[in-house]
């Protein structure tokens, strides 16, 4: 089993992927430009709030996850729509879908760059051609110059997070123990890593994987991408 079907749980998703900020729904409707009726895919579409939002506004997700638990909330969420539980590596959305979507992170989990392009692949054979495709991670150039070993987050149910990270720089990798300390006091402990890949490679992963590169931003609500940028969005396109 890989790392991220036991890290992505039920407790995971009530305190990171229940809240969506309106400006990222913005600037994806903005940036795909999609007419009402199309399909729209969620690549690792978690609990499905993005595609919600989007089927909101008259769109049609195909949304795919590996948890299944979190492929069942989409599914409630978005009646409209069609999700699937399956590895992104390798599904493919049939039929193809006029534009795409991958968000939060979801991308370069492996220290093995042709894996985590599998995942690009599998995005671009499921967009028609000309379709364009978002894709958002971290901003590595801002991680490596500001790394951080200890970050710590409070909830409101009292819930204390730390999280201690360290880089691999041997096998490209930032690793992290995340340990969640309950009001009650039950510990949590989970493992994640991602890929150390800088805003030239991403790119670069996203061209060999026969998209086309149209723009580069710092974040979901669009301003312009700079060394000290939190986030990396790419948005490219497959050609015609």
């Amino acid at each position: 089993m890989n790392w991220w079907q036991s890290f992505f749980d039920t407790h995971y998703a009530q305190r990171y992927l229940t809240d969506i900020n309106p400006s990222h729904v913005n600037f994806l409707w903005d940036t795909l430009q999609l007419p009402v009726g199309a399909r729209v895919f969620d690549q690792c579409c978690g609990c499905g709030r993005f595609s919600q939002a989007l089927q909101l506004r008259g769109l049609m997700p195909v949304g795919v996850d590996c948890i299944a638990e979190y492929v069942d909330r989409a599914a409630q969420l978005c009646p409209r729509g069609s999700f699937a539980c399956a590895d992104a590596l390798e599904y493919v959305a049939q039929p193809a879908c006029a534009g795409g979507f991958n968000v939060n992170t979801s991308f370069g989990y492996s220290p093995d760059d042709g894996q985590n392009r599998r995942m690009l692949e599998s995005a671009y054979h499921s967009l028609i051609p000309g379709a364009p495709f978002v894709l958002e991670t971290g901003n590595f150039a801002r991680v490596l110059s500001h790394f951080r070993p200890l970050m710590e987050e409070w909830f409101t149910d009292g819930t204390h997070l730390q999280r201690h990270s360290q880089l691999n720089l041997r096998a490209g990798m930032v690793e992290q123990e995340w340990i969640f300390r309950q009001a009650d006091g039950t510990t949590l402990q989970r493992h994640g890593q991602t890929r150390i890949l800088l805003p030239r490679e991403v790119g670069q992963a996203l061209t060999a994987s026969g998209f086309e590169l149209v723009e580069m931003f710092g974040d979901l609500e669009g301003r312009p991408f700079a060394p000290d940028s939190l986030r990396l969005v790419w948005v490219a396109r497959r050609p015609c």
